[in-house]
């Protein structure tokens, strides 16, 4: 090792590797990786008297662990925000058209209508 933290091996410095822990998800935190930087090529290709300077490492990302309970939690919580997203402008607009006393599918005003269908799209009222 130099004096800056690399390894010289033959007259080429090779940069240590260093992690860098991550943790994502939300609500729940379910997945956890590390990025790792490895390498120490010098830019201009194998030179032996490479500064450090010069010297690129390369980042690659590696799994370390996955929480299943808090990914399973995170795609129900995620289900439920759409299927209320979608479905409770409908139960509004179905419950104001019945107070206005309109047809519920197609709003058409029911007032005077003696029949148990919709005359304009024939739902069942």
């Amino acid at each position: 090792w130099n004096a800056i933290g690399e390894a010289v091996r033959g007259g080429l410095a090779y940069q240590r590797t260093c992690y860098i822990h991550y943790q994502r998800g939300f609500p729940w935190l379910w997945l956890k990786y590390y990025e790792d930087h490895y390498g120490g090529v010098s830019k201009h290709g194998f030179h032996r008297n490479a500064q450090p300077s010069e010297l690129e490492t390369y980042p690659r990302f590696l799994l370390d662990s996955i929480n299943w309970l808090a990914l399973i939690g995170n795609i129900a919580f995620y289900f439920s925000c759409t299927a209320f997203v979608l479905i409770v402008p409908r139960w509004v607009r179905a419950h104001a058209r019945r107070k206005k006393g309109r047809c519920v599918d197609c709003g058409y005003d029911l007032q005077g209508t003696v029949s148990d269908r919709c005359p304009e799209c024939g739902s069942v009222i």
